[in-house]
């Protein structure tokens, strides 16, 4: 059987044209969606980087869809992100929230009943381009403000303590941010427990960001010398102490371990959700 030029199979071509170009112009708006970079997307991506290096992992986050994806493609689990389906009762349940721009004009109903009880503790970009890092206040604003305070008060006491310990040299700015009560009061722990085996050298404390403003107690250290010894020339002492700090259990294990730009050796430890204390 012959088809001729107006046939069957003429149309059928023409048709099977039509249902590529259809699937390809699909698949071209598919991934516009995709790549359509979603408002303030670079203070989004230093806010996600801040937090894949301060926050302890695993912790459970409430945030938009694009956020969601990002985190779960750096293989954040999960089971640790609120969906929108995530009942708005749960909220206490919740460590961290990643407030986009995104989020804002368009809440969940979990982002709205956790909204009304959070404590900013790290934000980049602009007013209308801003990302906020928010910790959940799982006890309400009040508990959560008097439990800052006394941690400042205890920062204080144990930093004071720190100042006096014969094996820990500690450059000026080191010495006024401890007298000032912003320091971890983890932070000052450790340095006890490691100056114990290894005299240290404390340049200062930091809040271990490259970008943005982040407020709450300074949760990292920057030591400069190790058994008298700059970190730069210390290699086996370097290395013993790194191999202490990567040894330790959680709420005291690094973030963020390695020398940094100058030659001093970084220690961060991670932000912890106030969810793991119900």
């Amino acid at each position: 059987m012959k088809f001729g030029p107006g046939g069957r199979w003429t149309r059928t071509l023409t048709l099977g044209v039509l249902i590529l170009t259809s699937a390809a112009a699909a698949r071209t708006v598919l991934q516009t969606v995709r790549m359509s970079p979603p408002a303030g997307a670079g203070y989004i991506q230093q806010a996600e980087e801040w937090l894949g290096s301060n926050v302890q992992p695993g912790s459970r986050l409430i945030t938009d869809a694009h956020v969601r994806a990002d985190l779960i493609h750096s293989q954040w689990p999960a089971t640790r992100l609120a969906t929108p389906s995530s009942p708005p009762s749960s909220w206490r349940t919740y460590d961290f929230m990643v407030v986009t721009p995104a989020l804002r004009a368009a809440p969940s109903l979990l982002a709205t009943a956790a909204m009304g009880s959070t404590t900013t503790i790290a934000s980049f970009g602009p007013a209308g381009l801003r990302t906020d890092i928010v910790r959940v206040d799982v006890f309400g604003i009040d508990a959560a403000q008097a439990l800052d305070a006394a941690q400042a008060k205890q920062s204080t006491q144990d930093g004071t303590a720190l100042a006096t310990n014969p094996r820990i040299h500690l450059e000026a700015q080191a010495a006024i941010q401890l007298s000032e009560g912003v320091v971890d009061t983890r932070v000052i722990a450790i340095l006890v427990a490691l100056s114990a085996q290894h005299p240290l050298g404390v340049l200062r404390f930091s809040d271990a960001a490259n970008s943005g403003t982040v407020r709450g107690p300074l949760h990292a250290v920057i030591l400069d010398t190790i058994d008298g010894v700059p970190v730069t020339q210390s290699g086996t002492q370097t290395t013993d102490v790194s191999t202490w700090f990567a040894a330790q259990n959680p709420p005291y294990r690094c973030a963020t371990l390695g020398v940094d730009g100058d030659g001093n050796l970084l220690v961060a430890l991670p932000y912890v959700g106030l969810s793991q204390h119900l």
